[in-house]
C-alpha cells in the first residue's frame, strides 16, 4: 500500500469476524498440520492481528467515548432502568429516524405489552420512553436497549427490542 486507507465499519466487522473464524479453525487443526505449515499459518494470523492493531484501538476509542456520552445522558435524564446498546448512535441529542413516531411499545419477555408516549424527536427522547416501558414492564433482566422499528400497521408506533 502506498497510502493510508479508511475501512468502513461493515468491512472491518467482516475482517474481524473472518479472523475469529480463522483462529477457531486453526485451533482445531493445528495438531494435525505439518509443523512448518502450522508455523506459517500461525504467523499469518499474527500478522493480520498486528495489521488491525490501529483499527482495534480506534474502535475502542469510539466505543469508550460513546459509552461516556451515554452515561452522561443517563445521569442528566435520570435514566435508571435501562442501558443504551445502540453504539451506532454517536449523539443522543441528534434526531432519530422516525419523525412520525408518537408511541413506543414494548413486549417484555413475560407479561403484557407496555406503551409510552415519545416526547421529542431525539434518540434521547426514545431512550427516555424506553426506560419508562422497561421500568413499567417489571423486567429487570432485559434492560439493554437494542433496537427500534416502526410497527408495520401503524408507523406512529415504534417497537422496542431489548436484550440482557
Amino acid at each position: 500500500m502506498i497510502t493510508d486507507v479508511t475501512i468502513k465499519a461493515k468491512d472491518f466487522k467482516t475482517v474481524h469476524n473472518a479472523l475469529c473464524g480463522l483462529d477457531s479453525v486453526y485451533s482445531r487443526v493445528k495438531g494435525v498440520l505439518d509443523p512448518e505449515l502450522a508455523r506459517r499459518l500461525d504467523r499469518s494470523i499474527a500478522d493480520i492481528r498486528q495489521g488491525l492493531t490501529d483499527a482495534y484501538a480506534q474502535e475502542d476509542q469510539v466505543f469508550n467515548s460513546r459509552g461516556q456520552h451515554y452515561d452522561e445522558v443517563a445521569r442528566s435524564l435520570d435514566i435508571r432502568f435501562s442501558e443504551w446498546s445502540l453504539f451506532d448512535v454517536a449523539d443522543l441529542s441528534s434526531l432519530h429516524r422516525w419523525p412520525e413516531a408518537q408511541t413506543l411499545r414494548y413486549q417484555p419477555w413475560e407479561g403484557p405489552a407496555v406503551v409510552s408516549p415519545i416526547t421529542g424527536f431525539t434518540w434521547a427522547a426514545l431512550w427516555m420512553a424506553a426506560d419508562k416501558v422497561i421500568r413499567d414492564s417489571g423486567d429487570e433482566h432485559h434492560r439493554f436497549v437494542e433496537g427500534f422499528r416502526a410497527r408495520e400497521e401503524d408507523s406512529t408506533t415504534l417497537i422496542l427490542s431489548t436484550g440482557s
